[in-house]
């Protein structure tokens, strides 16, 4: 069972803006609708008095009558410590798609997460709270207390809190509550400050990216027909087929492989096909292929160079299928990046068997080479990968909450934005091309949380020079991907998986497999150059 807890605490003309109408209804029955769809079986409405009985009359609802932000801060603390269950925490006037929700609600890799954005219309809106994302993680947040220091995406005020972490949620309440005016009627953003007590206090808060989905707030009528009108606007098949293609990937894949392979995800996903039998499917297909390839003819190297593009498009379909019916599992991450490497082993076998049956000669040499390029470029950026996974967590030190500076500004946070790097390849959101879903901002703070009156700003410090070093390489790297060609090209000379399978495709079908092995050694090779350089740019400038 899972808890929600919503928090109508915004009053617009009298009354709960929760209360307003939507879609035939009130903002609020339809989250709670929503929130039911996802397992949420009981669903805690923290409200004023004055609203409160309204609140209980729209329907079974379980009502918490709080007089101002502190107790709203301990009624929380005190639903966090008694429940054992999983925690959703949300604006009680949260306009939202269903699958804007289930980016956050249906994703089992998203136990503590929060729903983020990096879409320019959202940081428009200068009421939203600011967050900065790094390596995969929240490392800071803004609330009306609370300041960010170069954020690079929007909060919008949905949490999911795992039961692991509760008692540490209420902690952070409890003490964010004692210099809290209780007079003051309504919070600036309560799930920000929530959000913000979490990151402070060391919890890995994955954001979740809301792509082509709308997650708006209606706290005044006006604001409820703009959510209403653009929740209407959207169509969610489309944009949640579209949400199903990784946004991350190689020129070759993005271009010619998922602009059809999303629409066999869909369809293998109403005829009831799991991911894992997809992946399957796709490792007997390269079986098939380096079958074909080591027959040393021409038409088996056709052959094989056909069957290997299905099997790389059945390779990306799983992937999708994944995304799009959200069936998400360790087995099946596992399962995919081996048999990914097994199937292009298995290939690079069938060729060197089917050069000696053709009588190319022996070229086992350059096929072991080939494979412990690839294998050490694996090793490197997987153990590269996990590093910084680590490196991340390890900044994520535990804060004062009642400092109203997040402390990347002061010596240790200095030594915390060492730490994280220069941003060279940060989290962009899914779905984003070149130019798109970047922060221009690179000044000391952007801060936007507080819905009247100045925004807070952090005091800006003079930089050192390794730090305005780093911050001309991360712009001249985000201003790079500004340009098409550069972008794709960037994206191509790392060869991966799918330009690698389109070079084997190419080369064994029109030439032959000494070809193929050479151009895999020397693509691999430059590609390996490229990344070592890039690597060791951001170290020296951290």
């Amino acid at each position: 069972m899972t808890i929600s807890v919503l928090f109508a605490t915004t009053e617009s003309d009298g009354r709960a803006s929760a209360t307003l109408g939507l879609h035939q209804g009130t903002v609020l029955a339809r989250l709670r609708v929503q929130l039911a769809s996802f397992g949420v079986s009981r669903q805690i409405v923290i409200a004023r008095p004055e609203h409160a009985e309204t609140l209980r009359a729209s329907g079974e609802v379980e009502v918490v009558e709080c007089k101002g932000v502190a107790d709203d801060l301990r009624a929380l603390a005190r639903v966090a410590r008694s429940a054992d269950e999983e925690l959703v925490i949300a604006h009680g006037d949260l306009a939202a798609h269903r699958e804007a929700l289930a980016v956050l609600l249906a994703d089992p890799r998203a136990t503590t997460g929060a729903l983020v954005t990096k879409r320019e219309y959202y940081r428009a809106l200068r009421v939203l709270p600011r967050v900065r994302v790094e390596r995969g993680y929240v490392v800071s947040a803004s609330s009306g207390y609370h300041t960010v220091t170069r954020p690079n995406a929007t909060f919008l005020g949905l949490l999911r809190v795992a039961p692991e972490y509760q008692e540490t949620l209420a902690t952070a309440a409890e003490e964010l509550a004692s210099p809290v005016d209780n007079d003051a009627q309504e919070a600036p953003d309560m799930p920000a400050v929530l959000l913000v007590g979490l990151v402070r206090s060391g919890v890995q808060v994955t954001p979740r990216y809301l792509r082509g989905m709308h997650c708006l707030r209606a706290t005044d009528p006006g604001s409820a027909q703009a959510a209403d009108e653009e929740l209407l606007g959207v169509d969610e098949g489309r944009v949640l087929l579209d949400a199903a293609v990784k946004g991350s990937d190689g020129f070759f894949t993005t271009h010619f492989v998922s602009p059809y392979s999303k629409f066999i995800a869909r369809w293998a996903a109403r005829r009831g096909f799991t991911p894992n039998a997809v992946t399957v499917f796709s490792m007997g297909l390269g079986v098939a292929a380096a079958a074909c390839f080591a027959t040393g003819v021409r038409a088996g190297l056709i052959g094989g160079a056909l069957l290997l593009q299905v099997a790389f498009t059945f390779d990306c379909v799983d992937g999708q299928l994944a995304r799009y019916t959200r069936k998400f599992s360790l087995l099946g991450a596992w399962l995919d990046s081996v048999f990914d490497r097994a199937k292009e082993y298995v290939v690079y076998a069938g060729l060197a068997v089917g050069a000696v049956v053709s009588g190319l000669g022996d070229i086992w040499t350059l096929a072991l080479a080939a494979l412990v390029l690839q294998s050490l470029r694996h090793l490197i950026d997987f153990s590269y990968g996990a590093r910084r996974r680590q490196v991340v967590a390890a900044a994520l030190t535990q804060r004062p909450l009642a400092d109203p500076d997040d402390g990347f500004g002061d010596s240790v946070g200095d030594r915390v934005a060492d730490k994280l790097g220069n941003g060279l390849g940060d989290d962009n959101e899914p779905g984003d091309g070149p130019g798109e879903g970047l922060d221009n901002d690179n000044g000391p703070g952007d801060y936007a949380a507080v819905p009247a009156g100045p925004t807070p700003e952090a005091a800006p410090r003079p930089p050192s020079l390794r730090r305005r070093i780093r911050r001309r390489v991360t712009a001249v790297a985000k201003e790079s991907n500004r340009i098409p060609a550069l972008y794709w090209f960037k994206r191509m000379i790392v060869l991966p998986i799918g330009e690698r399978f389109a070079l084997i495709s190419v080369t064994a079908a029109f030439y032959n497999a000494r070809v193929t092995f050479l151009a895999l050694l020397v693509w691999g090779g430059v590609a390996a150059c490229y990344v070592l350089m890039g690597r060791v740019l951001r170290s020296v400038t951290r």
